[in-house]
């Protein structure tokens, strides 16, 4: 799975809708053609391309948005998963000043652990 790919998975946990080629089951949805994702904003229909999706590898508030998403039992295995993400095997102990400044990456990488979607990228 490619950084695109782990990025749209984040974008869909978070509530973002894949529309592709105008099939959105919204009949006053009108565009020309193309690949349409619609926000999670369920009173807006606004239509972004993909480059507008949040940059979640990069941008600590939007990985901020996406934990927001996570169910109480899930943000516990989502802890786990960050501390398994900022560890290396060599070291055996985080410091919770590690976990405070983890990095945008390394919280998505915990979040599409969180959820069983993580693959090494390709």
């Amino acid at each position: 799975m490619d950084k695109t790919a782990q990025r749209i998975a984040i974008a869909e946990a978070c509530g973002w809708k894949y529309c592709p080629n105008r099939k959105c089951n919204d009949p006053e949805i009108v565009k020309e053609y193309g690949l349409y994702w619609l926000t999670p904003d369920g009173e807006q229909s606004v239509y972004v391309s993909e480059e507008d999706i949040p940059d979640y590898f990069n941008d600590l508030n939007a990985m901020h948005e996406a934990e927001q998403v996570l169910k109480k039992w899930e943000k516990v295995t989502y802890a786990k998963k960050l501390v398994f993400t900022v560890t290396s095997e060599e070291k055996r102990g985080t410091s919770t000043y590690e976990l405070i400044i983890a990095t945008a990456a390394q919280r998505a990488e915990a979040f599409l652990r969180t959820l069983g979607k993580w693959e090494e990228s390709s």
